[in-house]
Order: C-alpha cells, then structure tokens, then sequence
C-alpha cells in the first residue's frame, strides 16, 4: 500500500463565509456552485483521514466539514465547535472508484472562522501505483492572450515569459489524465490547453467543446518526465469569452514518489521576503510568508523520505551570504534538508545530498530566513520537495493536504468566487 497526500496554503487562515461552500481539493476557491469545483479521478482508491486546522474558531455556532463524491455526501464527516481552534481529522473512510467526481463542503456557523489547512489521504487501489494528483487553479481567460500556467497553484503568466510557470521535476514520473474544468465559455472556437515539457508541446491536450462550460479530460495521451524535466501548461484565447476554473493532472510512477510543491502567481511577480525575516509556507499550496509556524504545519500521518528540496529564486538584491536559507521543518526544528543561496543568487537551487525520514505523527513545513544586508528583498517562484513513501499512519495512509487564500484577489479577476485553496498533491 502506497499512501498519498494532496496539499495547499495561504497565510495565517480565511473566511468561507456562512452556508454550504463547496470546494475541490485541486482548487484555490469555493463557491455555491458544485460543479465549477469538481474534480474527476482516474485512478480507484481510497480516501480517509479528512482533515481540517482552524486557525479562529466560530463565536456563533458549530461547523462542518464533509467529502463529496459525485454531487453526495460521503463517509467521512466532522464537526468543529464553536470557538474551538486546531486540527481536526474525521475517522471514515470512502472508496473512490476511477471516473468519481470529488470535493468537499465546508459549513461555517458564521464569517469568523479562520482555516488554513483542508486535508484528505487517498490511497491507490493498485498497490504498486504512486500517485501526486496537481492541481492549477486561477480563473483564467476573459481576454485575448497568451496563457502559461504551472502544475501547482499559483495563478497564470498571461502574455509573460514561460520560464516563470514551468514547475523543475526532481524524480521521474508518467504525467496523464489531465482534467479542466471550464466556467465561461460562449466561444465558439474555444481554445485547447496543452501540456508544456522543456517549452515545447507535450503529448497532452484537452480540447472543450464550443460554448460548453463543465469538465473535459485527455485520458488518452500521457508525458513521461525524468528529473531535470520543466513542465507547465498552456492555451491560447482568441476572444474574450472563454475562462478555466482549474486545471489537474495525475503524476505517477511505481517506486512510492511523490511531489509537494508550491507556486506563485507569475502575472505579478514572486512572493517577497524582505532582509532580515523569518517566515514559513506550507508544503504545498501558495508561495507565502506566514510568520506563525503552526498556521502552516501538516500533520504527516505516513513515514516517507524527503529529498531533493528545490527553489527557483527569480530576483534577489540581499548581499548577505548566505542571502537566503530554506528549511524543511519537522515539529519545529530543522530537518538537515537545506538550501542556502549566496549574496544576489538566482535560479534553480537544490538540495542534492540530505534526506529525511518522518515519522507518522511529524508535523511539517518551510522555513525561509533571508539576510541583513543589501536589499531591498528576495523572491522565488516555486519551492518543492520530493518524498518517498515508507509505512502508512495506524488506521489509515498519509493524508492529502489544501491550503487556502484569505481573500479575492483583483489582480487575477476573481469572477464572484470566494478564495478557498492553494494546490493539493495527493500520493498513493
């Protein structure tokens, strides 16, 4: 048995708001509306441990949190009451059959509640299959342009430079089932969004039918990818009447690997880290700059081995040597997986020599400490790692985790969506 975990993060928690807010474990938002957020699955497999961290509890009344499949409620289910803070995991389990539509809703007792964290284990039927399900999620469209967009959240790079989305691939894996899910759509020549492998097309494309919004896959065609690999997405608009929701694929390979990684919004630079700061991001999710440690740690529930921590610095005036130092945390102390950068470094960094193995109680995230002299800051693109997957957590695999945004951005032309989430990467 190979166990999977899917993950996402924004700083410090956010709102949903009352009421049912559906969400997809793929998905930055919530919204009313179910189907804008589904997800289908293409591998079979199990789904248990839902898990939840608040991070400001309700004033007024409980909450709830519950797995969907195919428009209904599944198994797993848990309540928060009012006031309380902290993480929270459901004891169920639901099995998921390949062609299952999945998500959650979340109901809030009122807008005071504060969540950082969402997360779900899914663990492949096939016990040799590993499996990282990415997501990439940021309503985009609406206008005539040149779309890149990474594998993990992280928003597009319209009409930019494709080196700002593609996502540095540290193992091998085989890239298939690309999933999108369209919410605007009266073109009646809509564009095909295509797999990107080292800036040229890959063998993977999803092609929406003509004025049609809903989900359209490419359960055909698959990429294989080696380490050393850059993969993205991309699509052309021609008019203004076209927008993706969100974009999934499934990473697989048999050797119990998987990947965690984060991004950031390529339309209006990295996520910045002035000198002399401390700050921590979740393992997944938004590239972001949270200064409470606890807001961002994931419970592991699963021993794997981590490796091959990578960073993609795009602009960096710290003189200090190092300027920058990134840490793969474990309940609260470094792990010895690091990445240092010299005075003014920039690009692909990585941690080719130290591992670490967790245990299934870690609780785990980034550390980045910047420098004090020189400046004004740093900024990075993508942080990753790589684990491996050892023993599953009594009673169950690793669970799959989702950060979330705070608040709507403008900058990215939210559509009367509420933000939820950052990527999730589910192993198995």
């Amino acid at each position: 048995m190979t166990a999977g975990l899917i993950m996402g993060a924004l700083q410090g928690g956010f709102s949903l708001g009352t009421g049912n807010k559906f969400f997809n474990f793929n998905s930055t938002f919530s919204t009313g509306t179910e189907s804008q957020i589904q997800v289908t699955y293409r591998t079979a497999g199990t789904m248990s441990n839902l898990w939840i961290r608040v991070t400001t509890g309700t004033t007024t009344g409980s909450s709830t949190l519950t797995l969907r499949i195919n428009g209904a409620n599944g198994n797993e289910t848990l309540s928060i009451a009012q006031g309380a803070t902290g993480a929270f995991q459901a004891g169920q389990t639901d099995n998921i059959a390949a062609g299952d539509k999945i998500n959650g809703v979340f109901n809030s007792g009122d807008n005071n509640i504060q969540i950082s964290i969402i997360a779900v284990t899914f663990t492949p039927t096939t016990t040799s299959t590993s499996l990282s399900k990415c997501g990439y999620n940021s309503f985009m469209g609406g206008n005539t342009a040149t779309f890149f967009m990474s594998i993990v959240n992280g928003g597009n790079n319209q009409g930019g430079s494709e080196s700002l989305s593609k996502f540095r691939m540290r193992k091998s894996f085989t890239a298939s089932n690309c999933c999108v899910n369209v919410s605007t759509n009266n073109s009646s020549s809509p564009p095909t969004i295509k797999s990107r492998k080292n800036g040229a097309n890959g063998n993977i494309a999803v092609s929406p039918t003509a004025n049609t919004t809903g989900i359209f896959e490419d359960t055909s065609h698959n990429d294989s990818l080696v380490s050393g690999d850059d993969y993205n997405y991309t699509f052309v608009t021609t008019d203004n009447q076209f927008q993706v929701g969100f974009v999934s694929i499934e990473l697989t390979n048999s050797n119990g690997d998987i990947c965690l990684g984060t991004s950031t919004d390529n339309n209006f630079g990295g996520a910045t880290f002035n000198t002399s700061v401390t700050n921590y991001g979740g393992l997944a999710g938004d590239v972001i700059a949270d200064t409470t440690e606890s807001d961002m740690q994931v419970t592991i529930n699963a021993s794997y081995i981590f490796s091959q921590l990578v960073i993609n610095i795009d602009t960096n005036s710290i003189t200090s040597n190092p300027s920058a130092t990134i840490n793969l945390r474990a309940n609260g102390g470094n792990t010895g997986v690091v990445i240092s950068a010299i005075n003014n470094q920039t690009g692909i960094l990585v941690d080719n020599s130290h591992t670490y193995t967790s245990s299934s109680s870690d609780l785990m995230n980034y550390q980045i400490i910047t420098g004090a002299t020189g400046g004004p800051s740093m900024s990075y693109r993508q942080l990753a790692v790589n684990a491996n997957f050892q023993s599953a957590a009594p009673g169950g695999g690793g669970p799959s985790y989702q950060h979330f945004d705070a608040a709507v951005s403008p900058k990215k032309k939210h559509q009367n969506y509420n933000s939820f989430g950052g990527q999730m990467i589910v192993f198995g």
